[in-house]
């Protein structure tokens, strides 16, 4: 092999490389905007008529609360609990 012919394979084998990770990243990206906001049909029990969904609901709660505790200050403790009360009773309900 010649020198020249090696350096050329490096750079298509590089050039390939980087081919496939923009294809993943892309592909990702589709997938992320694609995901629906409501729970997959994997996700709901057919037979009880109750589905995880319920489970991640209270998961989601716990998310928010542990964000919000993290962001107080003392004057505004009551209101936002109201708040968070009562927007994720319109969100969820």
């Amino acid at each position: 092999w010649t020198n020249d012919s090696l350096i050329e394979r490096k750079i298509n084998d590089l050039a390939d490389k980087t081919t496939k990770i923009w294809d993943q990243v892309e592909k990702i990206r589709k997938d992320k905007k694609k995901k629906p906001l409501t729970p997959d049909i994997e996700d709901i029990d057919i037979s009880t008529n109750k589905g995880n969904f319920s489970n991640k609901r209270t998961e989601s709660r716990k998310h928010i609360f542990q964000i919000s505790k993290k962001r107080r200050s003392a004057p505004l403790i009551s209101k936002w609990n109201s708040f968070m009360k009562s927007f994720i009773e319109r969100i969820y309900m």
